[in-house]
């Protein structure tokens, strides 16, 4: 299984490992310049989790202290190797949205 991660600020997209700005191929709907990370175990996916907190846009607000102020993108692969020796890949996608907290009250 692999994880990328990016956040999105208003419009451009950028992978929260390396700090480059990712573009959305339009007729695939693949993410260009994001980098697939391994995941091995939970450890790994503890790290990756680290590294979203550690880098994610955020700010306090009057209802939050860590309010995220952009959206972000999990995205995980999962390979799956069938009995006659071919790679299925699945995917996961999960998108979290900036938190809006003009809320009615």
């Amino acid at each position: 299984m692999t994880i990328c991660i990016a956040e999105s600020p208003w419009r451009d997209p950028m992978d929260l490992v390396t700090k480059q700005m990712i573009m959305l191929d339009t007729i695939s709907s693949d993410l260009i310049g994001m980098k697939e990370t391994i995941i091995r175990g939970p450890k790994d996916i503890y790290k990756m989790g680290k590294v979203l907190q550690n880098e994610r846009t955020t700010s306090g607000t009057k209802f939050n202290a860590t309010s995220s102020r952009t959206h972000c993108l999990m995205w995980f692969k999962i390979y799956t190797k069938t009995g006659d020796n071919l790679v299925r890949i699945n995917h996961l996608k999960m998108l979290d949205l900036a938190g809006s907290e003009r809320l009615a009250q």
